[in-house]
């Protein structure tokens, strides 16, 4: 059995990291743990995206999941803290045997600023480390396409 780590945002890069799960072949009974970490030192992400919110966002994700993967395990998890910690403690925790992260693209001042999340994962996991990045057509693209979630996610 595999268990691989999905570091999840609620934004587009949160979508692109499931979409690419889904599109991939993964050996039954593969363990999946979506985490999403509430950044204490980000005020405005906590009022837009708060516990509730990243709770909905995460169980829309895992049960399109469980729909496509049916004979895959997965779970949620939101913690509070450091997204670059948190991350890493759950890799050598678990253990994970990989983790998906999304990358947001920094300019290398923020990326100096704020610092890299997918940078430092992939500097100090203990496991293989996959990075999901948009192109700039396919950020356009979701950007302007109507939310279509059918009926059923939005009942989740």
């Amino acid at each position: 059995m595999c268990n691989v780590l999905l570091a999840i945002d609620c934004s587009l890069y949160g979508k692109a990291i499931s979409d690419f799960v889904a599109d991939h072949h993964w050996s039954p009974g593969t363990n999946f743990r979506m985490l999403h970490v509430l950044e204490s030192d980000n005020f405005d992400k906590i009022e837009k995206y708060t516990r509730e919110s990243a709770s909905l966002f995460l169980t829309r994700h895992q049960y399109k999941l469980e729909q496509l993967l049916p004979t895959m395990n997965v779970s949620t998890d939101i913690r509070d803290g450091s997204a670059k910690e948190e991350i890493l403690q759950i890799c050598a925790e678990w253990p994970a045997d990989m983790v998906i992260l999304g990358s947001h693209g920094l300019a290398s001042l923020q990326r100096f600023a704020r610092g890299s999340v997918s940078l430092a994962v992939m500097l100090h996991a203990q496991c293989s480390v996959v990075v999901v990045r948009l192109s700039d057509l396919h950020l356009a693209t979701e950007l302007l396409e109507p939310n279509l979630m059918s009926q059923q996610e939005q009942n989740v």
